[in-house]
């Protein structure tokens, strides 16, 4: 857990910005990803109402609604996950070889969280009732 919190921290954003702009151009595309990435783990491990005040980080604000902004996120996310391996598997030439992205079953299962905890929030807030989630209780 230790590595995976340096890897998307965000010194390591601001490093890799660094060498972007001092002869690495290469790395200019990498501090976004990460950034998206670590958005996604903020946004599905909220586990406090005041997380996102707190920090304040707006990444780990709470469900409140169908406007939430993470409810929002969630959807694009898995959205932008379908697109992906959909383009993974045209240019790789085997149809379970993915060279230049993850597999299948990370695909899977990171798509079928952000998917489903975004459907599971809106289900509870509109059919139940319910105020508030905090998607690190799931």
């Amino acid at each position: 857990m230790q590595l995976a919190n340096a890897v998307f921290h965000e010194s390591t954003f601001a490093g890799l910005e660094g060498y972007a702009n001092n002869g690495y151009p290469h790395f200019r595309q990498t501090a976004p990803f990460l950034r998206l990435i670590r958005e996604c783990w903020n946004r599905l491990n909220v586990k406090e109402l005041s997380a996102a005040t707190r920090l304040p980080d707006p990444t780990r604000e709470t469900i409140y609604g169908n406007n939430s902004s993470a409810v929002i996120f969630l959807k694009d996310f898995s959205s932008f996950l379908s697109d992906w391996e959909e383009l993974a598997k045209k240019t790789e030439k085997k149809k379970d070889s993915y060279k230049f992205s993850s597999t299948h079953q990370t695909f899977f299962s990171v798509r079928l969280a952000s998917k489903e905890i975004h459907s599971l929030a809106l289900y509870l807030i509109n059919t139940w009732g319910f105020e508030f989630l905090l998607t690190r209780k799931f």
